[in-house]
């Protein structure tokens, strides 16, 4: 479940490290949407993701995916951070949730938070647990620890059901659209309008508006049963719960 504090836009404490904050509305507007979740992307992606890249290119290479290093969340930042073009790109992601300016000791492998002097470290100890507190702020889910050990059959399986479902995301959000996103929470008379929607929390607008289709689905379905539809087709599913994404 996401953590109420990020929902209403107090910042949450990563380990003394850091305070992580909640984006706004108005600062993922800054970069644009899509850029947004691009220029955050090396933060958030995980061994799954990492894994079935690599099972894509195996596929498309016609290579068996045992011919390919994985690279951990931690080695795939790192990849990014030792290429100069991507450097600034990841110090802004960072600061995005931290609100401060990032220090990369490249030889020792090492992320600081604000100045150098207060040694305030991300490391790969602790980053794992970073990358969840970010995708919490965002109304993701977090992320299990990965099973480096599973058996390949089982990790092939998995791999498979991960694909269906982006598929079906894919489909289920091809009309998505951030402004109308925004409207539509406009519109919900839980009084947020034009003048202050930019200043809540991406998270807790999301949710919003996720509860409020429900909820207008729920009514639907509650009218069409009352009419004489049939209760085997129509399946009333409470809207009062978060969303399954999280």
């Amino acid at each position: 479940m996401i953590d109420e504090r990020f929902l209403f836009g107090v910042p949450v404490e990563f380990n003394d490290i850091c305070l992580i904050y909640a984006p706004t509305n108005k600062d993922i507007i800054s970069f644009g949407y899509n850029n947004f979740w691009e220029l955050i992307s090396p933060l958030l992606i995980s061994y799954e993701d990492l894994y079935d890249a690599a099972r894509m290119k195996a596929r498309k290479e016609e290579r068996s995916i045992d011919e390919y290093k994985i690279l951990t969340p931690w080695e795939n930042l790192w990849h990014n951070i030792e290429q100069s073009n991507l450097q600034m790109a990841v110090k802004m992601a960072i600061k995005i949730f931290t609100k401060e300016d990032t220090t990369f000791l490249v030889d020792q492998k090492m992320i600081v938070i604000g100045p150098v002097e207060e040694r305030r470290i991300i490391n790969e100890e602790n980053y794992f647990d970073f990358q969840n507190i970010i995708r919490s702020s965002i109304g993701l889910k977090q992320a299990s620890p990965p099973n480096l050990k599973m058996h390949p059959k089982l990790r092939e399986m998995k791999a498979k059901q991960r694909e269906r479902d982006r598929v079906k995301a894919k489909q289920e959000g091809k009309n998505f659209s951030f402004s109308t996103m925004l409207l539509n929470c406009c519109c919900l008379n839980v009084g947020l309008n034009l003048d202050n929607i930019l200043d809540r929390t991406y998270v807790v607008t999301s949710e919003l508006y996720k509860m409020g289709s429900k909820k207008e689905k729920y009514e639907i379905d509650i009218l069409s049963l009352i009419h004489g539809a049939d209760s085997k087709k129509v399946k009333l599913e409470s809207w009062r719960e978060m969303s399954d994404d999280n």
